[in-house]
């Protein structure tokens, strides 16, 4: 059981470090606070508190180790669209984090982890924000990154004001009172499905075809020999009598080996357990997933490690990771593929790592990679070309990446799969499966249909 301190323990901190910031910040500048808490709190808690911006991050990779973290509100919003993204995001993180000073409550100094900035980007570069987007993903756009107004982990709390907020203590005060009373009391178990009255119904692809019906015409294209593969995606939609509660859903995640995610841009919610990591970064040790190949959770493994069209599938995008790291440094990597076993599927994964020869940011290399053949297809401008034609514009993030990075370019960058969009009683959910010659439609659609469950299970729908 989590147990929360008193709130007056941190809270002192919190003023004594706001203290020495106000004194030393000049304008312009962000003062970091930091502070660390004497015993674990539960940093889904703080998504009891309502603001435009919220986001939540739990890797269960590592599960000994509780990794979760919640942020609440912005102190600065960064946005870009185009091919040039993840470049423009990186130059104006490098802008902002000059501007950071940090704060201890002994003073001013640089914690153990610098500040962060979380976010992600779409799976295409022209996905429009705000009055120009699509409907569906209008507060998301093609890529956004926020640094938090609060950040909260199990045994710190970190919290970013200007100079002028720093001068004003009043509403500091009420603030942190509200943050200490949503972290004081566990965060509630979701209620049953069963209480819940929801319709569950398949979003037809463009021109009003079904997905097995997409599935041959990919596999048309295939055959004559243009493409070796292509992603095709399909999604449900899910509606409810009542507005789904974001804090019901984050508390239901429970897929192993995953991180489970979510990114509030109010009023619309973007949420998932994904199992794909496209690219981690420390120093210079960079850390990928190739995870492509499937089958159902009960079924028999040993079968999926000799299936040549899994197998073939899966090489696609271990060869390409291969391919694409070994330009920056020495690439490991196991010869041939293990599997992952998640709630509803299995998978073929090689874990493909690398030293690289010189520091990168992790925007730059994933600007590279993204999306590899696990999401796109090979070679990737005609896969693209295919999916859009098929699907239409209609994937958003799903596909992209979130995740987060700080003013090293270390951080990490997760697939965004196993993913839902909502916005208020209504849930788009999306899956997608790899086409290549030799796929069978009504397998795809079964495998899609597995893969899709991962998310209904943040609903409380067991398919």
């Amino acid at each position: 059981m989590i147990v929360t301190p008193s709130p007056h323990a941190w809270a002192q901190d919190i003023g004594r470090a706001a203290s020495v910031a106000a004194t030393r910040l000049a304008p312009g500048e962000l003062a970091v606070l930091t502070v660390g808490l004497a015993n674990p709190v539960n940093p889904l808690a703080l998504w009891r508190l309502t603001a435009a911006k919220r986001t939540y991050w739990r890797s269960t990779r590592a599960a000994e180790v509780d990794t979760s973290v919640a942020t609440l509100g912005q102190a600065a919003l960064l946005t870009a669209s185009g091919e040039e993204r993840f470049d423009s995001i990186k130059e104006q993180a490098t802008t902002l984090f000059s501007k950071l000073r940090y704060f201890t409550p002994h003073g001013e100094e640089r914690p153990t982890l610098p500040a962060a900035l979380f976010g992600g980007f779409a799976f295409g570069s022209n996905q429009r924000q705000g009055a120009e987007a699509s409907e569906d993903w209008e507060q998301f756009g093609a890529s956004t990154f926020l640094l938090p107004r609060w950040t909260v982990s199990p045994h710190s709390l970190r919290l970013v004001l200007s100079k002028e907020e720093l001068r004003e203590r009043a509403p500091l005060t009420a603030e942190l009172t509200e943050v200490a009373r949503a972290l004081e009391s566990p965060v509630a178990l979701p209620r049953s499905s069963l209480s819940l009255r929801q319709t569950l119904r398949e979003a037809p692809l463009p021109r009003g075809k079904s997905y097995p019906e997409g599935v041959e015409a990919a596999l048309d294209i295939i055959a004559r020999g243009s493409l070796k593969k292509v992603v095709l995606a399909r999604a449900l939609l899910l509606e409810r009598e009542t507005p789904i509660v974001p804090l019901e859903l984050l508390a239901r995640a429970d897929e192993p080996d995953s991180l489970h995610f979510a990114l509030e841009f109010a009023p619309q919610l973007f949420v998932g357990q994904s199992p794909e990591r496209l690219l981690g970064v420390r120093g210079r040790e960079l850390a990928a997933d190739a995870l492509a190949g499937s089958c159902g959770a009960e079924s028999n493994g040993a079968l999926l490690l000799a299936n040549e069209k899994e197998l073939r599938e899966h090489a696609l995008v271990r060869d390409w990771l291969i391919t694409a790291l070994s330009r920056v440094g020495e690439v490991r990597a196991a010869a041939s593929p293990g599997i992952r076993h998640f709630r509803t599927v299995q998978h073929l994964a090689t874990s493909v790592e690398a030293n690289a020869r010189e520091p990168h940011h992790l925007l730059e290399l994933a600007k590279a990679l993204h999306p590899t053949p696990a999401l796109g297809g090979d070679p990737r401008a005609g896969a693209l070309r295919l999916i859009t034609e098929l699907e239409g514009d209609s994937r958003g993030w799903y596909g992209g990446l979130v995740g987060w990075f700080d003013e090293t370019g270390s951080g990490e960058l997760w697939v965004a799969i196993r993913s839902a969009l909502v916005d208020g009683n209504k849930a788009r959910l999306f899956a997608g499966a790899g086409i290549v010659a030799g796929s069978a439609p009504k397998l795809e659609l079964a495998e899609t249909t597995a893969k899709a469950a991962s998310a209904l299970r943040l609903f409380g729908v067991t398919p």
